[in-house]
Parts: C-alpha cells; sequence; structure tokens
C-alpha cells in the first residue's frame, strides 16, 4: 500500500517506519535518562540514524539525521547543561546529526559494491561495520570541530560552579571517554541489527551473492544462475 504525494510514491510501510525511527529520536534525545540512570543513551539515536542510512535508504537516513538535531537543539534548551549553551547553536546541535547519514550511507554503498560478488551478510556486515565507524566519527568530530571554531578558549559554568574550558585538555578527554565508549558500542550492535533487518525484509538474502556477468554467461539458464539474480533493494 502507497500514497502519492505530487507524483512521489510514497509506501505506507515507510511512513511507518520512520515514524519508528522518530520515536527512538525523541525519547532517548529528550526524556533525560542519565539524570534518571547515570547512564548515557546517547548513542542509541545514533545508532538509530546510522540504521535508517543502511537499511532504508538515503531518504530515511536524512530525516532522522534532521530529526536528531533538532530533537538535540530542543534538548539543549529544556535540560540545561554545561554544554546546552553551545548546542543552542545549529551549527553544533543540527548540522553534524544532518551529515552523519551522507556520510554512513555513501560509505556504507561504496563498500557494499567492493564485496558485490560476496555472500550478501557477509558485504552487509562489512559494509555497514565501516559505515557504523564513519557515523561515530562524523558525529563527534564535527561536535567538536563546531565547538572548536565558535566556542574555543571560551569558559562554561556548570550547575556546580565549576569552570569548563573549551580547549585541548577537554576536547582530548571527550574524545577518550564518550567517543571512544560510542564507537565501541555502536559497532557492536548495528553491524548485527543491520544485518539482520536487511535479511527480515528481504533487501538481501543469507548466502546469496551478486553473480558476476562471466559466471551468469557459464550457468545460463541452470538454477545457481537464477538464485544469484539480485533482487533491487528497498528503499534505496
Amino acid at each position: 500500500m502507497s500514497k502519492s504525494i505530487k507524483g512521489i510514491k510514497i509506501k505506507t510501510r515507510d511512513i511507518a517506519t520512520a515514524g519508528i525511527f522518530l520515536a527512538f529520536i525523541l525519547i532517548f534525545v529528550l526524556v533525560p535518562f542519565e539524570s534518571l540512570t547515570g547512564v548515557s543513551l546517547a548513542f542509541i539515536p545514533l545508532i538509530a540514524v546510522i540504521l535508517a542510512a543502511t537499511v532504508k535508504g538515503f531518504g530515511m537516513g536524512l530525516f532522522t539525521g534532521v530529526a536528531f538535531g533538532l530533537a538535540s537543539l530542543v534538548a539543549s534548551y529544556i535540560h540545561p547543561s554545561w554544554t546546552a549553551p553551545m548546542f543552542h547553536n545549529p551549527a553544533v546541535s543540527v548540522l553534524p546529526r544532518a551529515v552523519i547519514p551522507i556520510t554512513v550511507y555513501f560509505s556504507f554503498k561504496l563498500v557494499k559494491w567492493f564485496f558485490r560478488n560476496k555472500r550478501d551478510d557477509v558485504g552487509t556486515g562489512v559494509a555497514s561495520t565501516v559505515a557504523t565507524i564513519v557515523g561515530v566519527c562524523t558525529n563527534t568530530l564535527l561536535v567538536l570541530g563546531m565547538w572548536v571554531a565558535f566556542y574555543f578558549g571560551n569558559d562554561f559554568i556548570d550547575q556546580d560552579g565549576i569552570a569548563h574550558t573549551i580547549n585541548g585538555a577537554l576536547l582530548v578527554g571527550v574524545l577518550t571517554s564518550n567517543f571512544i565508549m560510542e564507537l565501541i558500542i555502536c559497532t557492536v550492535l548495528c553491524p548485527i541489527i543491520c544485518t539482520s533487518l536487511r535479511i527480515a525484509l528481504g533487501i538481501d538474502k543469507r548466502g546469496r551473492r551478486l553473480a558476476t556477468p562471466a559466471e551468469t554467461g557459464e550457468a545460463e539458464g541452470s538454477e545457481d544462475a537464477v538464485s544469484e539474480t539480485k533482487n533491487p533493494e528497498e528503499g534505496e
């Protein structure tokens, strides 16, 4: 079932999927889980963006990335912290999150192309691993880059009256704590979920690979050649 808006065909399933991704982002960005549990769950919206881009394609990825950025902008006002004033700036809160799906999608497609003659699940696993690393690095490096561009040398006072200066030492501290943890968690979870979802949605098949032209010619008419024919990917 699909709806058409000005010539653009939108599948009902895609609308539902977008709603699920949006719900995850809004819940885990706007609800202060860190203050309630003491554990930061900031990596979950990042996982949602990465999965949207690698499973459902560029359009869905861009939608979730922008939604993540806008939610971060709103959260900086309703959940004040010493970093909140920086996230009031859309160049810090929105822009890096909007760029994530771009780097994730194209790195995924590139690696997937290099592994086009391998099994679907193997190619997707490797491609999603690389895309996840690229996505996490994009988010962290762009956010910190915007901090440097707009606020380097500035002091921000936290709720305890302690001043935090945006300098090299603070940036290194962020890289060696939050960034490494996000990178490990996302790199472990995203490839597993991405591969499973793509197989469940029929985008990939476990054990199937894309036949080369030479193999297709040699095996023309055989069952193996038919089984190796790849269907177009949904949502990409």
